[in-house]
């Protein structure tokens, strides 16, 4: 359940708003990395480890482009996210109170 960074003593739970990570292999005209904010990346890892889950569980089940697909669920997830698995919004509750 814990795929993206977490802190639980923060006023954000998550890593500071200022953390940077350095994005390597940008594409042109930038330079060869670029350092991001985290808020822009947050669930990108959440959503590159479901991608990578899927390619492996497929790969390692010989599944054919296009036929089955692997049962994948997740909290973390970004654009496109679901082209790799299903996506769940996690302990939320509803009140009409």
């Amino acid at each position: 359940d814990m795929n993206e960074p977490s802190v639980f003593s923060g006023a954000e739970l998550t890593l500071p708003r200022d953390a940077l990570h350095v994005v390597q292999g940008a594409p042109a005209p930038s330079p060869s990395s670029v350092e991001v904010e985290h808020r822009l990346v947050h669930n990108l890892y959440g959503a590159l480890q479901a991608a990578a889950t899927f390619a492996g569980l497929s790969a390692r089940a010989g599944l054919p482009s296009g036929g089955e697909r692997p049962f994948l669920l997740s909290r973390s997830f970004f654009v496109g996210s679901q082209r790799h698995g299903a996506v769940w919004t996690g302990d939320n509750t509803a009140s009409w109170d």
